[in-house]
């Protein structure tokens, strides 16, 4: 039985982080699933209340480290 991954953040503005739960119920097979808390829509860390005007200095430093490892496992238990 394969186990795919949805991974999501708290603070997508783009997408709502609600409906991960929706995504996993229409994966068609389990799914884990995980929300990344203070992450972005970018995958970059950004404390406090989530905002747009911050994306663009974002975008400009290293993915969180948070997202480097679930991203990096799923890539190697997938690779052909």
């Amino acid at each position: 039985m394969t186990v795919d991954r949805a991974l999501t953040v708290d603070k997508d503005l783009q997408t709502d982080p609600a409906d991960l739960p929706v995504v996993a119920a229409h994966a068609g097979g389990p799914v884990h699933t995980r929300v990344l808390p203070d992450v972005t829509h970018v995958l970059r860390r950004q404390p406090g209340p989530p905002s747009l005007r911050a994306c663009r200095d974002e975008a400009k430093q290293p993915l969180d480290p948070s997202v480097v490892e679930p991203a990096l496992s799923w890539l190697a238990g997938h690779r052909g």
